[in-house]
């Protein structure tokens, strides 16, 4: 409680609420956002005494807290007089969506810094492209389904390859989308393009790094603990498959409002993507080198577009993915 208000705080980034309209009267004159993105508010009024709270859990693994709310008690009526009618019930608060498997997703805006990336007819540079839409993918995710999102980068700074992953793997994200604008020597090549990592390189290394177990090691104290021990280049391995299913999901929802180069969804032996541990795609949004696809890229209403495929995609993949670990 803050004075005459209730403060709600959510473990989110920010909130995706539709607040439910109450008449305002003594015990509650409003409920609205609160000052920080992540809070909800109650706006208290003069017969406010006191609150207790409750938390049930919903379906399908959903949380729900329950916020009593007292009043002061009032003079009694006088004899004869006519009991008060029932306040009617107030509605619920929220109707939460139940809490998906992914909690923090990061994305990477391609080159930056002193790598300025493919270069359109035009002079539009690719680093400024993936940076506009990651910002746009940022607050999408955010409010469209309340996880968290980080940018490897927010300006435009040099950042080396292997910090990218690294920065998704301590922050222990759960997917991980670099995204770029493709170049080719022929102009009138078009189209977007998801890439997941090819292993063809590495071999029977990286069907031993795809099964691999952990290591039990001794803490302090006594007793063990199982560390996962990976080598940088076979992170990723152990995620082929989620990698290629997240492909398939991004694919498709690209497909369905933007147009599609032939090599739609490929393998590519992209060092971005070699460390992470998460499963993780690059995504071509187009040809730079197009002059007609340099404008598209450039535009709001085309990184808008883009934008809504990525997030349809995820959203696809999170209903069809399986709890934190486990496999599709």
């Amino acid at each position: 409680q803050e004075g005459p208000r209730l403060i709600i705080t959510f473990d989110a980034a920010a909130l995706d609420a539709t607040w439910p309209a109450v008449p305002a009267d003594d015990l509650v004159r409003g409920i609205h956002a609160g000052d920080a993105p992540s809070t909800m508010a109650i706006d208290l009024g003069p017969r406010f005494a006191s609150y207790k709270t409750a938390e049930e859990t919903g379906d399908r693994g959903a949380g729900r807290l329950i916020i009593d709310i007292a009043a002061q008690p009032t003079t009694a009526p006088p004899s004869g007089a006519p009991p008060p009618t029932a306040a009617p019930e107030a509605p619920p608060l929220l109707d939460l969506p139940p809490a998906g498997s992914i909690r923090t997703i990061v994305i990477d805006p391609g080159h930056g810094g002193d790598q300025a990336g493919a270069r359109g007819p035009g002079g539009t540079l690719e680093k400024d492209i993936t940076l506009a839409v990651a910002r746009r993918l940022k607050a999408s995710l955010e409010a469209r389904l309340g996880v968290r999102v980080v940018l490897t980068r927010d300006g435009d700074q040099t950042v080396p390859l292997d910090d990218r992953t690294s920065l998704a793997n301590n922050n222990k994200a759960d997917l991980f989308v670099s995204l770029h604008a493709n170049a080719s020597l022929r102009p009138t090549v078009s189209g977007a393009e998801v890439f997941y990592l090819s292993l063809a390189d590495y071999g029977e290394s990286a069907e031993r790094a795809a099964h691999a177990g952990s290591d039990a090691l001794p803490v302090l104290g006594g007793g063990t603990r199982d560390i996962d021990v990976i080598l940088w280049e076979m992170a990723q391995a152990r995620y082929i498959d989620r990698s290629a299913a997240l492909a398939r999901d991004i694919g498709a929802a690209l497909q369905a409002k933007t147009t599609m180069n032939a090599r739609a969804i490929e393998q590519a032996p992209f060092r971005v993507l070699v460390g992470a541990n998460m499963p993780a795609v690059l995504i071509e949004m187009g040809f730079l080198t197009n002059p007609d696809q340099e404008r598209q890229l450039a535009s709001d209403a085309y990184q808008k577009t883009i934008v809504q495929a990525l997030a349809d995609g995820i959203v696809r993949y999170r209903d069809g993915a399986p709890a934190a670990g486990g496999g599709r």
